[in-house]
Protein backbone atom coordinates (compact mmCIF):
# COMPACT_ATOMS: atom_id res chain seq x y z
CA UNK A 1 0.00 0.00 0.00
CA UNK A 2 2.72 2.64 0.99
CA UNK A 3 4.68 1.97 -2.47
CA UNK A 4 1.53 2.11 -4.30
CA UNK A 5 0.63 5.77 -2.78
CA UNK A 6 3.90 7.03 -2.32
CA UNK A 7 4.12 8.36 -6.00
CA UNK A 8 0.49 9.74 -6.42
CA UNK A 9 1.97 11.98 -3.26
CA UNK A 10 5.17 13.33 -4.20
CA UNK A 11 3.07 13.83 -7.87
CA UNK A 12 0.65 16.11 -5.44
CA UNK A 13 3.17 17.77 -3.53
CA UNK A 14 5.44 18.83 -6.71
CA UNK A 15 1.73 20.14 -8.53
CA UNK A 16 1.31 22.43 -5.81
CA UNK A 17 4.78 23.63 -5.67
CA UNK A 18 4.75 24.87 -9.19
CA UNK A 19 1.48 26.02 -8.47
CA UNK A 20 2.26 28.40 -5.34
CA UNK A 21 5.76 29.88 -7.75
CA UNK A 22 3.62 30.61 -10.40
CA UNK A 23 1.06 32.45 -8.31
CA UNK A 24 4.11 34.86 -7.03
CA UNK A 25 3.92 38.47 -8.30
CA UNK A 26 7.48 39.82 -10.26
CA UNK A 27 9.29 42.10 -7.98
CA UNK A 28 10.00 44.89 -11.06
CA UNK A 29 7.82 45.84 -14.05
CA UNK A 30 7.66 44.64 -16.97
CA UNK A 31 7.66 47.29 -19.08
CA UNK A 32 9.51 50.89 -18.81
CA UNK A 33 10.53 53.88 -20.51
CA UNK A 34 11.39 57.68 -20.95
CA UNK A 35 8.15 58.63 -22.74
CA UNK A 36 8.85 62.18 -23.44
CA UNK A 37 10.91 64.53 -24.49
CA UNK A 38 13.76 62.58 -25.74
CA UNK A 39 15.75 66.23 -26.33
CA UNK A 40 14.73 70.03 -25.37
CA UNK A 41 16.02 73.37 -25.07
CA UNK A 42 15.73 75.78 -21.94
CA UNK A 43 16.79 78.79 -20.92
CA UNK A 44 18.82 78.75 -17.30
CA UNK A 45 16.48 79.36 -14.42
CA UNK A 46 13.62 77.34 -16.45
CA UNK A 47 11.39 74.93 -16.27
CA UNK A 48 11.84 71.33 -18.12
CA UNK A 49 9.45 68.92 -17.35
CA UNK A 50 10.46 64.82 -18.47
CA UNK A 51 7.58 62.13 -18.62
CA UNK A 52 7.93 58.41 -18.41
CA UNK A 53 5.64 55.53 -18.35
CA UNK A 54 5.74 52.12 -16.27
CA UNK A 55 3.36 48.64 -16.95
CA UNK A 56 3.63 46.27 -14.25
CA UNK A 57 1.16 43.50 -14.25
CA UNK A 58 -1.99 43.25 -11.50
CA UNK A 59 0.01 46.96 -10.43
CA UNK A 60 -0.48 49.64 -13.22
CA UNK A 61 -3.56 48.14 -14.96
CA UNK A 62 -6.06 50.06 -12.21
CA UNK A 63 -7.17 53.70 -12.70
CA UNK A 64 -4.87 56.24 -10.26
CA UNK A 65 -1.34 55.21 -9.45
CA UNK A 66 -0.07 51.77 -9.32
CA UNK A 67 0.05 51.15 -5.25
CA UNK A 68 3.94 50.41 -4.56
CA UNK A 69 5.46 51.94 -7.41
CA UNK A 70 7.71 54.97 -7.17
CA UNK A 71 9.36 57.03 -9.99
CA UNK A 72 12.65 59.13 -10.92
CA UNK A 73 14.24 61.07 -13.40
CA UNK A 74 17.72 61.49 -12.95
CA UNK A 75 20.31 64.32 -14.65
CA UNK A 76 23.84 63.59 -15.69
CA UNK A 77 26.82 65.37 -17.35
CA UNK A 78 27.86 62.08 -18.42
CA UNK A 79 26.19 60.08 -21.38
CA UNK A 80 26.46 56.75 -19.16
CA UNK A 81 24.31 54.03 -18.28
CA UNK A 82 21.81 55.85 -16.12
CA UNK A 83 22.51 53.36 -13.18
CA UNK A 84 25.37 54.75 -12.24
CA UNK A 85 24.49 58.36 -11.44
CA UNK A 86 23.53 59.49 -8.73
CA UNK A 87 21.36 62.71 -9.15
CA UNK A 88 17.52 61.41 -9.14
CA UNK A 89 14.79 63.70 -9.01
CA UNK A 90 11.50 62.43 -7.59
CA UNK A 91 8.50 62.20 -10.29
CA UNK A 92 4.91 62.68 -8.97
CA UNK A 93 2.27 60.35 -10.90
CA UNK A 94 0.60 62.20 -13.94
CA UNK A 95 -1.82 60.08 -15.83
CA UNK A 96 -3.03 56.86 -16.67
CA UNK A 97 -2.18 55.84 -20.13
CA UNK A 98 -3.77 52.30 -20.93
CA UNK A 99 -2.24 49.96 -18.31
CA UNK A 100 0.45 52.24 -18.25
CA UNK A 101 0.93 54.89 -15.21
CA UNK A 102 2.68 57.68 -16.54
CA UNK A 103 4.73 60.15 -13.83
CA UNK A 104 6.81 63.50 -14.62
CA UNK A 105 9.29 65.76 -12.81
CA UNK A 106 10.43 69.30 -13.48
CA UNK A 107 14.71 68.59 -14.19
CA UNK A 108 15.89 72.30 -14.82
CA UNK A 109 15.81 73.42 -11.51
CA UNK A 110 19.13 74.56 -10.77
CA UNK A 111 20.94 73.69 -13.21
CA UNK A 112 23.36 75.85 -15.00
CA UNK A 113 24.18 76.23 -18.84
CA UNK A 114 25.60 72.85 -20.27
CA UNK A 115 24.72 69.56 -21.68
CA UNK A 116 22.50 67.17 -19.59
CA UNK A 117 21.56 63.62 -20.00
CA UNK A 118 18.34 61.99 -18.39
CA UNK A 119 16.45 59.40 -18.08
CA UNK A 120 13.24 57.18 -15.92
CA UNK A 121 14.06 54.92 -12.77
CA UNK A 122 11.34 53.06 -11.04
CA UNK A 123 11.10 50.79 -8.32
CA UNK A 124 8.28 48.48 -6.83
CA UNK A 125 8.19 48.45 -3.20
CA UNK A 126 11.55 47.15 -2.09
CA UNK A 127 12.52 45.29 -5.39
CA UNK A 128 15.26 46.41 -7.62
CA UNK A 129 15.51 49.46 -9.92
CA UNK A 130 14.98 49.55 -13.13
CA UNK A 131 16.05 52.16 -15.86
CA UNK A 132 13.83 53.80 -18.61
CA UNK A 133 15.03 55.20 -22.26
CA UNK A 134 13.37 56.83 -25.03
CA UNK A 135 11.93 53.50 -26.72
CA UNK A 136 11.62 51.45 -23.15
CA UNK A 137 13.94 50.17 -20.89
CA UNK A 138 17.46 51.69 -21.37
CA UNK A 139 19.67 49.61 -23.14
CA UNK A 140 21.83 52.95 -24.30
CA UNK A 141 21.70 51.50 -28.05
CA UNK A 142 18.14 51.88 -29.50
CA UNK A 143 16.77 53.31 -26.38
CA UNK A 144 18.63 56.17 -24.89
CA UNK A 145 19.14 58.96 -22.51
CA UNK A 146 17.27 61.80 -23.06
CA UNK A 147 19.07 65.58 -23.88
CA UNK A 148 18.68 68.58 -22.52
CA UNK A 149 21.04 72.01 -23.73
CA UNK A 150 20.58 74.35 -20.94
CA UNK A 151 21.66 78.21 -22.26
CA UNK A 152 22.64 81.13 -20.21
CA UNK A 153 19.51 82.96 -19.32
CA UNK A 154 19.45 86.28 -20.40
CA UNK A 155 21.12 89.40 -18.48
CA UNK A 156 19.00 90.71 -15.69
CA UNK A 157 17.47 93.65 -16.59
CA UNK A 158 19.49 96.89 -15.34
CA UNK A 159 18.54 100.81 -14.31
CA UNK A 160 20.20 102.57 -16.58
CA UNK A 161 20.58 105.99 -14.83
CA UNK A 162 19.82 107.14 -11.21
CA UNK A 163 21.05 109.45 -9.07
CA UNK A 164 20.22 111.86 -6.10
CA UNK A 165 18.35 115.16 -7.41
CA UNK A 166 17.71 117.21 -4.46
CA UNK A 167 18.89 118.87 -2.46
CA UNK A 168 22.13 118.00 -2.04
CA UNK A 169 22.84 119.69 1.26
CA UNK A 170 20.46 121.13 4.21
CA UNK A 171 20.57 122.30 7.74
CA UNK A 172 17.71 121.75 10.02
CA UNK A 173 16.26 121.21 13.87
CA UNK A 174 15.55 117.60 15.53
CA UNK A 175 12.10 116.68 15.12
CA UNK A 176 11.96 118.92 11.73
CA UNK A 177 11.12 116.86 8.65
CA UNK A 178 13.55 116.79 5.68
CA UNK A 179 12.37 115.95 2.38
CA UNK A 180 14.78 114.13 -0.52
CA UNK A 181 14.47 113.28 -3.95
CA UNK A 182 15.66 110.97 -6.02
CA UNK A 183 15.06 110.17 -9.78
CA UNK A 184 15.74 107.03 -12.04
CA UNK A 185 15.52 105.99 -15.88
CA UNK A 186 14.70 102.36 -17.41
CA UNK A 187 13.71 102.63 -21.08
CA UNK A 188 10.53 101.04 -21.62
CA UNK A 189 9.83 101.27 -17.77
CA UNK A 190 9.64 104.78 -16.74
CA UNK A 191 9.25 107.05 -19.81
CA UNK A 192 4.99 105.84 -19.95
CA UNK A 193 2.75 108.20 -17.31
CA UNK A 194 2.72 107.37 -13.50
CA UNK A 195 4.98 104.80 -11.87
CA UNK A 196 7.17 102.52 -13.81
CA UNK A 197 6.29 98.66 -13.24
CA UNK A 198 8.74 96.69 -11.32
CA UNK A 199 11.21 99.65 -9.61
CA UNK A 200 11.70 99.71 -5.58
CA UNK A 201 13.52 103.33 -4.49
CA UNK A 202 14.85 104.11 -0.65
CA UNK A 203 16.66 107.06 0.66
CA UNK A 204 19.77 105.81 2.55
CA UNK A 205 21.04 107.92 5.84
CA UNK A 206 24.54 107.52 7.26
CA UNK A 207 26.76 109.17 10.04
CA UNK A 208 29.55 108.10 7.88
CA UNK A 209 30.60 110.00 4.31
CA UNK A 210 31.45 106.73 2.42
CA UNK A 211 30.12 104.23 -0.10
CA UNK A 212 26.23 103.85 0.32
CA UNK A 213 26.59 100.21 -0.73
CA UNK A 214 28.03 99.73 2.72
CA UNK A 215 24.98 101.31 4.59
CA UNK A 216 22.58 99.79 6.97
CA UNK A 217 19.43 102.38 7.07
CA UNK A 218 17.22 102.66 4.28
CA UNK A 219 14.00 104.39 4.16
CA UNK A 220 11.24 103.35 1.36
CA UNK A 221 10.66 106.30 -1.11
CA UNK A 222 7.23 106.57 -2.54
CA UNK A 223 6.52 107.37 -6.20
CA UNK A 224 6.29 111.59 -6.70
CA UNK A 225 5.52 112.66 -10.16
CA UNK A 226 6.83 111.69 -13.98
CA UNK A 227 9.99 114.14 -14.38
CA UNK A 228 10.61 113.97 -18.46
CA UNK A 229 11.16 110.61 -18.91
CA UNK A 230 12.71 109.68 -15.42
CA UNK A 231 10.22 108.77 -12.39
CA UNK A 232 10.91 110.86 -9.45
CA UNK A 233 10.81 109.22 -5.94
CA UNK A 234 10.61 110.82 -2.51
CA UNK A 235 11.57 109.86 1.52
CA UNK A 236 11.33 112.14 4.47
CA UNK A 237 14.58 111.04 6.67
CA UNK A 238 15.00 113.08 9.23
CA UNK A 239 12.68 111.52 11.38
CA UNK A 240 14.41 110.74 14.63
CA UNK A 241 17.85 112.16 13.89
CA UNK A 242 19.85 113.75 16.69
CA UNK A 243 22.47 116.78 16.27
CA UNK A 244 24.29 115.61 14.31
CA UNK A 245 25.95 115.71 10.73
CA UNK A 246 24.57 112.91 8.42
CA UNK A 247 25.11 111.87 4.77
CA UNK A 248 22.06 110.30 2.51
CA UNK A 249 21.79 108.59 -1.07
CA UNK A 250 19.26 106.79 -3.14
CA UNK A 251 19.20 103.31 -3.85
CA UNK A 252 17.22 101.59 -6.57
CA UNK A 253 16.33 98.18 -8.08
CA UNK A 254 14.35 96.98 -10.56
CA UNK A 255 12.94 93.25 -10.18
CA UNK A 256 15.44 91.04 -8.57
CA UNK A 257 18.30 92.91 -9.97
CA UNK A 258 21.11 94.35 -7.83
CA UNK A 259 21.06 97.46 -6.37
CA UNK A 260 22.24 100.50 -8.17
CA UNK A 261 22.92 103.83 -6.35
CA UNK A 262 22.20 107.91 -7.23
CA UNK A 263 24.53 110.44 -5.68
CA UNK A 264 24.06 114.26 -6.28
CA UNK A 265 22.79 115.04 -8.73
CA UNK A 266 23.89 113.85 -12.02
CA UNK A 267 23.86 110.29 -12.12
CA UNK A 268 25.27 106.60 -10.05
CA UNK A 269 27.27 107.79 -7.25
CA UNK A 270 30.76 107.68 -7.81
CA UNK A 271 32.15 109.57 -4.60
CA UNK A 272 33.54 112.13 -6.87
CA UNK A 273 31.64 113.74 -9.05
CA UNK A 274 28.01 112.26 -8.03
CA UNK A 275 28.53 112.17 -4.30
CA UNK A 276 26.16 112.43 -0.80
CA UNK A 277 24.16 114.55 0.13
CA UNK A 278 24.85 116.04 3.69
CA UNK A 279 22.59 117.19 6.04
CA UNK A 280 23.45 119.03 9.56
CA UNK A 281 20.52 118.49 12.35
CA UNK A 282 21.49 121.44 15.23
CA UNK A 283 19.64 123.57 17.55
CA UNK A 284 21.81 126.08 17.03
CA UNK A 285 21.54 127.42 12.74
CA UNK A 286 24.79 127.55 11.34
CA UNK A 287 25.44 130.82 11.01
CA UNK A 288 23.38 131.99 14.53
CA UNK A 289 20.44 133.46 12.51
CA UNK A 290 16.79 131.87 12.99
CA UNK A 291 14.67 131.37 9.91
CA UNK A 292 11.01 132.16 9.58
CA UNK A 293 9.28 128.55 9.64
CA UNK A 294 7.63 129.29 6.62
CA UNK A 295 10.92 129.99 4.61
CA UNK A 296 13.32 127.82 3.09
CA UNK A 297 16.78 127.81 1.39
CA UNK A 298 18.46 124.83 -0.53
CA UNK A 299 21.62 125.27 -2.24
CA UNK A 300 23.74 122.75 -4.03
CA UNK A 301 26.70 123.07 -6.72
CA UNK A 302 25.34 122.13 -10.29
CA UNK A 303 27.62 119.71 -13.16
CA UNK A 304 29.60 123.42 -13.62
CA UNK A 305 30.54 123.84 -10.49
CA UNK A 306 28.52 126.94 -9.87
CA UNK A 307 26.42 127.15 -6.91
CA UNK A 308 22.78 127.01 -7.34
CA UNK A 309 19.87 128.95 -4.47
CA UNK A 310 16.31 127.49 -4.45
CA UNK A 311 14.48 129.59 -2.24
CA UNK A 312 10.50 129.72 -0.90
CA UNK A 313 8.60 131.43 1.31
CA UNK A 314 7.21 134.16 1.93
CA UNK A 315 9.47 136.71 1.67
CA UNK A 316 12.28 136.10 -1.17
CA UNK A 317 15.66 137.71 -0.10
CA UNK A 318 16.80 140.25 -3.26
CA UNK A 319 20.99 138.99 -2.70
CA UNK A 320 22.53 135.97 -1.69
CA UNK A 321 25.92 136.10 -0.41
CA UNK A 322 28.84 133.49 0.24
CA UNK A 323 31.18 133.59 2.88
CA UNK A 324 34.29 131.47 3.59
CA UNK A 325 33.89 129.55 7.16
CA UNK A 326 35.82 132.59 8.63
CA UNK A 327 33.20 135.01 7.73
CA UNK A 328 35.34 136.61 4.74
CA UNK A 329 32.91 137.27 2.27
CA UNK A 330 33.78 135.47 -1.30
CA UNK A 331 30.55 136.61 -3.45
CA UNK A 332 27.63 138.82 -3.63
CA UNK A 333 25.11 138.26 -6.17
CA UNK A 334 21.43 139.94 -6.80
CA UNK A 335 18.91 136.94 -6.82
CA UNK A 336 16.80 136.12 -9.75
CA UNK A 337 13.82 134.89 -7.86
CA UNK A 338 13.11 131.49 -6.44
CA UNK A 339 15.70 130.06 -8.41
CA UNK A 340 19.94 131.70 -9.01
CA UNK A 341 22.67 130.06 -10.12
CA UNK A 342 26.04 132.31 -8.75
CA UNK A 343 28.35 133.30 -11.22
CA UNK A 344 30.85 131.59 -9.01
CA UNK A 345 33.21 128.62 -9.13
CA UNK A 346 33.69 126.74 -6.29
CA UNK A 347 36.74 124.97 -5.23
CA UNK A 348 36.81 122.01 -2.43
CA UNK A 349 35.86 123.22 1.15
CA UNK A 350 32.99 124.20 3.54
CA UNK A 351 30.99 127.58 2.94
CA UNK A 352 28.34 129.62 3.84
CA UNK A 353 25.65 130.83 1.71
CA UNK A 354 23.32 133.81 2.61
CA UNK A 355 19.86 134.90 1.55
CA UNK A 356 18.16 137.13 3.87
CA UNK A 357 17.75 135.71 7.82
CA UNK A 358 18.76 132.26 6.04
CA UNK A 359 22.09 130.39 6.08
CA UNK A 360 23.03 127.21 4.73
CA UNK A 361 26.49 125.02 5.20
CA UNK A 362 27.70 124.28 2.00
CA UNK A 363 30.19 121.12 1.79
CA UNK A 364 32.08 121.25 -2.01
CA UNK A 365 33.77 118.19 -2.61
Amino acid sequence: MKKTFLPLLMLVLACSIFTAKALVPPSVPGWYNLQWPASGEVQAGGTFTVYAQVWMEGVTEAAGQGAGMQAWIGVSTENTNPSTWTNWISASFNTNSGNNDEFMANIATGLSAGTYYYASRFQYNDGAFVYGGTGGPWTGTGSNSGVLTVTAAPPVPQIEWANLQWPGTGNITPGTSYDVYAQVYKGGVTEAAGQGAGIQVWIGVSTTDTNPSSWTNWISAAYHADNGNNDEYKATIATGLAEGTYFYASRFQLGTAAYVYGGFRDGFWDGTTNVNGVLVVSNSPVSGLTASKNDELNVFVNATRQLEVVQSGQELSETISVFSLSGQLLNNQRSNGTVTTLNFSFEPGMYLVKAGTLTRKLIVR
